[in-house]
């Protein structure tokens, strides 16, 4: 098992030791979240969650086609403004 506190490797017994000190204190917990919003914020995030979509404009759609501007379609086929919308055939 791997032990990482904000991308830092470490043994288990010292992962033991930090994160006993990060949760003991009111101080360095609070210093704690402000470097791991930090970190989010410097991590790179997936832009769209589409799998098998063509010519589409949309996010978290599946095995579509021609879909714009609508969100959470699963196999839909020529949709537009269309949200939660799922198994659609033409």
């Amino acid at each position: 098992m791997k032990y990482y506190i904000l991308n830092q490797k470490y043994s288990p017994e010292a992962y033991e030791k930090k994160s006993k000190e990060i949760l003991g204190d009111r101080d360095a917990l609070a210093q704690f979240e402000q470097e791991f919003k930090k970190l989010v914020l410097a991590s790179p995030k997936e832009h769209l969650h589409n799998v098998t979509v063509e010519n589409s404009y949309t996010n978290y759609a599946q095995n579509g086609r021609n879909v714009q501007l609508s969100y959470l379609i699963m196999e839909g086929n020529d949709c537009k403004y269309c949200s939660g919308a799922g198994l659609n055939s033409e």
